[in-house]
């Protein structure tokens, strides 16, 4: 028995070792580290074929703040703009089943579809409405001051869940049904002012005068039984602000004319969109010839002014000098930045020497400048006749103080930009012995009834006079025009001012020439006295 026992424990000892021979050169597994996990994401509508793009999808749609608003556009335009306070979330191109809905992008369907949104087309949310942006070159900003009441953007489509969006401005907010006897739908007209800016006290007389004729006219009824409703924009004196309100009227608001404002740069930067957008625009007081014709002469189809030209200004300025004050030369100081300026300053150097004259100094700034002792210092020691001014603004009366604080005490003459406020800034002695160019006179009696208007609706004097009346009889320049053109098709309204002849207005009588000037128009000198400007002479010079 003890010998089976001792057989058996050596037979499994046998086994045990036979078996570790056997195994031991076998290689020993190697552990690995478990494969990553990788989530298949997919559209929410239904699986693709093809993997979703990386960045474009996840699991989760985690709540991170609101990207700018990014606006795909070419490398000259600015691709980012401030976004609102409520600002649209970009949606993933995908995103994980079990991961919640995110929230569609603003202006498109909230129902599905079969290829996946693009970023921000889509969405059944109504956001607050983003501020107001036009896509336009680096140089122009992208917004501008709209109406008090300003039309809000609608987007594409929204929810059933979604609250009804505010109707548009000037519509009903009822849109079930139409009362038995409709009132008649307004003409739509525009108004373009400088309210702020260099110019801001040419601008509110213009608005003011504006309102008064609009006024006067729909208490007559309006024209042809039509009520007139005008949109007002304030370009802030600067071109880039003239060139997006000109935008906005003739492509948002469709308005169906477009008057102001009176500064020549202004109208001049604005005139391509009036053309393409195929809408009449009347310069108040926009005297450079490039406002309705180009470079080549040709006439611009849209563009129009109730005042003369610079020309013709020009010449006015040099006939006063030379024939009225007896000069025989002259200096002139210009603003280099400006249009108006170095066209007006060009029109006089060229009949001035024509007739004989000659200039004596021709110094020019800038339109920022408030310091203009270095030119004026050059020009006293010149020793001319009569110093020139062709410039408008805040420019004229630091350059009338600070001639007469440099000892210049000579006749000083400038042209249609005068304006009261000068007084204030100028002083009344350094006033004294200045003459200004002017498209109307102001003890005209014929403009009494407009004066007293002016003060009774505003409650002040009217001190900018010229931009004044000129805006009040554009008004009924465009009054005659649409009842001649039948409605407000603007290309008839066109029509209608291009062959302008003998309308009688407030200020003068006139007929449109061949390039969308009144013909024939009287210019008037004042001179400034005893804290006004008042009338002098008329001047009707040969052209």
């Amino acid at each position: 028995m003890k010998n089976k026992n001792g057989v058996w424990i050596g037979l499994v000892i046998l086994i045990i070792i036979i078996g570790f021979v056997i195994t031991r050169d076998k290689p020993s597994p190697v552990t690995q580290e478990p494969a990553e996990t990788v989530l298949e994401v997919v559209s929410s509508d239904a699986e693709t074929e093809n993997a979703a793009e990386p960045g474009t999808s996840d699991d989760a749609v985690p709540e991170a703040e609101a990207p700018s608003f990014h606006i795909e556009t070419p490398e000259k335009y600015p691709t980012n703009i401030d976004a609102p306070a409520a600002e649209t979330e970009i949606a993933p191109a995908s995103v994980s089943p079990d991961a919640p809905a995110a929230e569609p992008a603003f202006g498109t369907s909230s129902a599905e579809t079969e290829n996946a949104a693009e970023p921000g087309t889509s969405g059944d949310a109504v956001p607050e409405a983003p501020s107001f942006h036009i896509e336009t070159p680096e140089k122009y900003p992208t917004d501008i001051g709209a109406p008090a009441a300003e039309t809000e953007i609608a987007p594409a489509s929204v929810s059933p869940d979604a609250p009804a969006a505010e109707p548009a401005f000037g519509t009903s907010s009822d849109v079930s049904a139409a009362p038995e006897t409709a009132a008649p739908s307004p003409i739509k007209i525009g108004e373009i002012a400088t309210v702020t800016g260099d110019f801001a006290a040419y601008g509110v007389a213009e608005v003011e005068s504006v309102k008064i004729a609009v006024k006067e006219i729909n208490d007559a009824g309006g024209v042809l039984g039509r009520p007139l409703e005008v949109t007002m924009y304030d370009c802030r004196t600067r071109n880039e602000d003239m060139v997006n309100a000109a935008r906005r009227l003739a492509q948002q608001d469709k308005v169906s004319a477009v008057i102001g404002p009176s500064g020549s740069g202004l109208c001049i930067a604005a005139s391509p969109i009036f053309n393409q957008g195929r809408v009449p625009h009347i310069g108040t007081l926009p005297t450079n010839p490039l406002v309705t014709v180009d470079e080549s002469g040709n006439v611009k189809p849209f563009n129009f002014r109730i005042c003369f030209l610079d020309p013709y200004q020009g010449r006015i300025l040099a006939t006063f000098a030379s024939r009225n004050l007896g000069a025989k030369t002259a200096a002139v100081l210009y603003d280099v930045a400006s249009d108006y300026s170095q066209g007006l300053r060009e029109f006089f150097v060229q009949d001035f020497t024509a007739g004989g004259g000659t200039i004596v100094a021709d110094e020019g700034h800038r339109s920022d400048d408030v310091d203009f002792r270095a030119q004026l210092t050059k020009i006293k020691d010149a020793n001319p006749d009569v110093l020139i001014l062709p410039t408008m603004g805040k420019v004229l009366p630091l350059s009338v103080k600070q001639a007469r604080e440099a000892g210049i005490d000579i006749p000083i003459i400038g042209g249609d930009g005068y304006g009261d406020f000068m007084w204030e800034v100028a002083g009344a002695d350094a006033m004294k012995n200045t003459f200004w160019v002017s498209h109307v006179d102001k003890a005209d009696p014929a403009l009494a009834d407009f004066f007293r208007k002016y003060e009774e609706s505003t409650g002040t004097e009217c001190q900018e006079f010229m931009n004044a009346v000129m805006a009040y009889d554009s008004v009924y320049w465009l009054k005659d025009a649409i009842e001649r053109a039948g409605g407000d098709d603007p290309e008839k309204i066109r029509d209608a001012l291009e062959s302008t002849e003998n309308l009688k207005l407030t200020h003068s009588v006139i007929t449109m020439d061949e390039f969308h000037n009144p013909k024939g128009k009287d210019g008037v000198i004042l001179e400034a006295k005893d804290g006004k400007a008042v009338y002098l002479v008329t001047i009707r010079p040969e052209m």
